[in-house]
């Protein structure tokens, strides 16, 4: 997030507290200032998603209070885009204020031995795909989707459940064609400044989308998941597969 990377470069009394998950996925290792980024920061979700409570963060911030440390964290309205609300809310907590940039998007932080690794694919034309997610239905997508994208020239790459997420963003980097199930994709692929061929997203965000949605690229289409758009979404690959084919056929006749 690009305020609070803004913040820490200029206030090295700031620090970071995230997930246990998110401290260990490989993110912040080439980070500019992870020595100050630390994990313990409780979850808001319970394990189905279903119920959200803020008391396991409010107790934490009244410890580190009692620390003497500043601590706050910020509240969401989905309504309005979440970037300038973290802008503003840093802004009101730190008593500063800090300059809203919509067309800044974050970064992803990526050194040469994953780059290297990631490069070493381009031989192949590769579809970033990730299938992660805490929504069953948003998952619903068939292999019989990806003809598309695996056929002949497409090989398909299916990012790890563990392990550095770096790598998966190097691969979604070099990627020809991108699918994505997952908004943590649908940033860093702003922040790499690549367009998203089908973004998959659950169908409860589908009112209030556009205050998610990145402004740098372009998201050619979004599939909302519920099963009627996963029917829609069936016949969709069908005919680009179809089309693909035949264009195949013509080109190698006209060959002959």
């Amino acid at each position: 997030m690009p305020y609070i990377r803004q913040v820490m470069a200029q206030n090295p009394l700031f620090a970071l507290c995230v997930r246990d998950t998110v401290y260990n996925s490989g993110f912040f290792s080439n980070f500019l200032f992870k020595d100050r980024v630390f994990p313990g920061c409780p979850p808001l979700w319970n394990s189905t998603q279903t119920h959200c409570s803020f008391k396991a963060i409010d107790m934490l911030c009244r410890e580190l209070k009692k620390e003497g440390i500043n601590c706050f964290y910020l509240r969401f309205n989905k309504y309005e885009n979440r970037r300038m609300q973290v802008c503003r809310g840093l802004s009101r907590n730190l008593a500063e204020e800090i300059p809203f940039q919509g067309d800044i998007h974050g970064e992803v932080y990526l050194d040469k031995n994953i780059l290297d690794w990631a490069k070493a694919k381009t031989e192949e034309n590769i579809c970033f795909f990730h299938t992660r997610s805490a929504s069953s239905l948003k998952s619903v997508v068939p292999s019989v989707l990806l003809r598309y994208f695996t056929a002949k020239n497409f090989s398909l790459f299916y990012p790890p459940f563990s392990g550095d997420i770096n790598y998966n963003f190097a691969v979604q980097l070099i990627s020809k064609k991108i699918v994505v199930v997952d908004s943590v994709y649908m940033h860093s692929a702003a922040a790499l400044g690549r367009d998203i061929d089908i973004l998959f997203v659950a169908a409860s965000v589908k009112k209030f989308f556009y205050t998610l949605a990145p402004s740098n690229i372009k998201i050619h289409r979004i599939i909302y998941g519920n099963l009627w758009e996963a029917l829609r979404a069936f016949v969709y690959y069908e005919i680009f597969r179809k089309e693909k084919y035949l264009v195949a056929r013509q080109q190698e006749r006209t060959k002959r």
